[in-house]
């Protein structure tokens, strides 16, 4: 997909400042041949969740990976959440947690807790 320009922005706030926590959040863009997919992720903000930044940035990966499966096949996609929202949009937040969840072993497995 061409023609469109994205631009975002993510700063770390006071608190994570304050806190000494790096800003958890992530974002992404994804284009596709004829979508583009943003994906976005907040942290915990929280001290004891260490690894929180790394946990975003996987979330924003996942989504990317389910949703570009539909590479070309988006009108059938939008034809079927209009028919069962609820259906396929729970199937897809479990494919998303899913992706996440593998992506999140596979950075333990590479960065283990020392």
């Amino acid at each position: 997909m061409t023609g469109y320009l994205v631009s975002t922005n993510l700063e770390t706030g006071i608190q994570h400042e304050q806190m000494g926590i790096p800003c958890q959040d992530f974002v992404s863009c994804f284009e596709t041949e004829k979508s583009m997919i943003l994906a976005d992720s907040d942290g915990h903000s929280d001290r004891r969740c260490f690894r929180a930044h790394k946990g975003s940035e996987l979330a924003c990966q996942a989504v990317g990976q389910v949703l570009g499966r539909f590479n070309g096949r988006e009108e059938m996609l939008k034809r079927e959440i209009l028919a069962a929202p609820d259906l396929i949009l729970g199937q897809i937040e479990r494919a998303v947690l899913a992706a996440w969840d593998k992506l999140v072993n596979e950075d333990w497995e590479k960065v283990p807790l020392s």
